[in-house]
């Protein structure tokens, strides 16, 4: 007998199927997030050529397209009011072609007023991210340098009560970063030479040094421990260095490898495959 096609299946907390939605009814479907409050969940999936976003209501047995056009990289806020987005529109032709996917619009859409945009932001930005307390949204927006070129990388945050956007810093290099908290993200910048710096950066502007590394290429922030008051980031050494080593950053002390019974490594170890 053949395999059944495959489908998305939607259960209840003790196995018992609800719905089903076959692959062949939405292509290509991906990035399945439930919202933190309700029965709800969002998706992306296929329709003529391009990606769109949709949001499943388990109470209904429904989905819908929200967000009014092709979109990508969907995240809930912590509260479950925002559901952020990327749009997907033509950029202009000189935009390169590693910027042309994961890259548009910014689109925050209110869960509580029916999914209606709430925030935009536009030009090449991606990896939208809400903050703990669900006020803002950082992303990243790629600009023009003053060769012309498509070289400068913006870390920005939004307030999505006003609208009002904060370009917190930039770089020519790639910017990686997560929430601290309300008021501050973890943020790792690089200097001329490529010699990583992991901060604080605090949304008023005003920037604390954690960790400069130049034994490592990349210093990626992973999360911060606000008990303990301590950044987890992972160091790498190069590409093929694709597990690199856990450690942990706090102001006023140096960095520190993270000992190997500590709890971060189960959340955060890359095991080999």
């Amino acid at each position: 007998m053949e395999d059944p096609s495959p489908c998305l299946v939607v259960k209840d907390a003790d196995g018992a199927e609800l719905d089903s939605i076959p692959e062949s009814e939405l292509p290509d479907l991906a990035n399945v997030a439930w919202s933190p409050v309700d029965d709800r969940f969002c998706f992306t999936a296929a329709s003529e050529e391009e990606t769109y976003l949709y949001v499943y209501t388990v109470a209904e047995r429904r989905y819908r397209q929200v967000g009014g056009g092709p979109a990508i990289l969907p995240q809930w806020s912590p509260d479950g009011r925002y559901l952020a987005c990327v749009r997907k529109e033509d950029p202009p032709a000189k935009v390169p072609s590693r910027l042309r996917w994961r890259h548009g619009p910014i689109l925050a859409l209110d869960a509580r007023s029916d999914f209606r945009p709430a925030f935009t932001a536009d030009g090449l930005c991606t990896d939208p991210c809400s903050s703990p307390d669900s006020a803002r949204l950082a992303f990243e927006r790629v600009r023009k340098d003053e060769f012309g070129d498509y070289g400068t990388r913006d870390l920005c945050v939004a307030d999505l009560s006003s609208g009002r956007v904060r370009e917190l810093l930039s770089s020519r290099r790639r910017i990686e970063w997560v929430w601290a908290s309300g008021e501050a993200l973890a943020a790792t910048t690089c200097d001329r030479y490529g010699v990583p710096t992991l901060s604080l950066l605090h949304l008023d502007g005003t920037r604390a040094p954690l960790v400069t590394a130049r034994d490592y290429d990349r210093l990626t922030p992973l999360e911060y421990e606000a008990r303990a008051g301590r950044v987890i980031y992972r160091a790498t050494t190069g590409a093929s260095d694709w597990r690199g080593e856990l450690w942990e950053a706090r102001s006023g002390r140096p960095a520190a490898r993270l000992p190997a019974d500590d709890p971060a490594h189960t959340r955060h170890s890359r095991e080999e495959e």
